[in-house]
């Protein structure tokens, strides 16, 4: 991987563009496995794939059709979103909240996002946007590689994990304090995808937006800031680079027959008496991730360069 050594983080060594290896049955893993095993795998995938598609697209086209955008009630939303995501094979869950007692519900605990809250957190792939609709009920938002804040829906927010990041939007973006508002008023809490495009979850980007903006008062009284961390095991469920296609993303999640398993750690809120409440953010995921932060050199921006030479290499 020497040709791609220029998106290297000169610091860390960490590379966050590159993807992880396969681990489906043409993996040189399995390759190497004897005759009868590697065909065991590939009759797996063959028949967790038969099972798993139609399972999907059936499910898939009733959330995001009819009980995403129509349903009012959040458990409901919330438990076929578990159910989506169990049949596409995120069957292992692991939810923290640092300072939230378990005997605390989840309505009355301090600790807990509720209501225009904000959940700053990093990006790793289409079922980022699933799995916290799985944990609270969100609005996303995702920034351009220039810093401009733009709004998705759960589908919008999972269909922008397998593109490339957007310069700006063609239409007016509005100010966090709108969205804010638009949370309390909905009951929801903010998710900001602060990276603005998904990497390998090796290292953190630097963020899309430098700085939470001071308008509207919505910080202080009315909100909290939520630093958070996402994470799949095994990792190459991620995708720092575009996939053809969202149906060649998702066969090649259904194709694998073991499962994955998912771990959301969400930060103590911050302290937003601090002159830089991104900056403190990223040092508080970094801290509950275990993960580096990678230069300034490699934006989300540097991505789109990645994404040629990565195409252009293996062309």
């Amino acid at each position: 991987m020497e040709k791609f050594s220029q998106w290297r983080d000169k610091g860390t060594g960490i590379a966050p563009f590159l993807p992880h290896p396969s681990s489906t049955f043409a993996s040189t893993a399995l390759v190497s496995l004897p005759v009868l095993v590697r065909l065991a795998n590939v009759v797996l995938a063959v028949i967790s794939s038969i099972v798993k598609i139609p399972l999907a697209l059936a499910l898939g086209t009733l959330h995001f059709g009819i009980i995403s955008p129509i349903v009012p009630s959040y458990p409901v939303r919330r438990v076929s979103a578990r159910l989506l995501l169990t049949i596409l094979g995120v069957w292992y869950w692991n939810v923290g909240i640092d300072g939230a007692r378990r005997s605390v519900s989840r309505k009355n605990a301090s600790n807990h996002p509720n209501a225009g809250d904000i959940i700053i957190s990093n990006f790793l792939s289409p079922l980022d946007a699933l799995v916290y609709s799985a944990v609270v009920d969100p609005i996303f938002v995702i920034p351009t590689y220039t810093g401009q804040i733009m709004v998705y829906t759960l589908l919008g927010a999972i269909l922008s994990a397998l593109d490339l990041p957007i310069a700006a939007s063609s239409s007016t973006p509005p100010t966090l304090a709108e969205i804010q508002e638009e949370a309390l008023a909905s009951q929801k809490v903010i998710v900001v995808f602060i990276e603005a495009t998904p990497t390998n979850g090796r290292a953190l980007l630097p963020p899309a937006i430098d700085q939470i903006p001071d308008e509207a008062n919505y910080i202080g009284n009315k909100c909290r800031i939520f630093p958070s961390l996402i994470k799949y095991s095994p990792s190459d469920i991620t995708t720092p680079i575009p996939p053809r296609s969202a149906l060649h993303y998702l066969c090649r999640v259904v194709c694998r027959w073991k499962a994955w398993s998912v771990r959301v750690r969400v930060a103590e809120p911050l302290d937003i008496s601090c002159k830089n409440v991104i900056a403190s953010a990223f040092d508080e995921i970094c801290r509950i991730g275990r993960i580096k932060r990678v230069g300034e050199d490699l934006s989300a921006s540097s991505k789109l360069d990645f994404v040629k030479a990565w195409k252009k290499g293996r062309s």
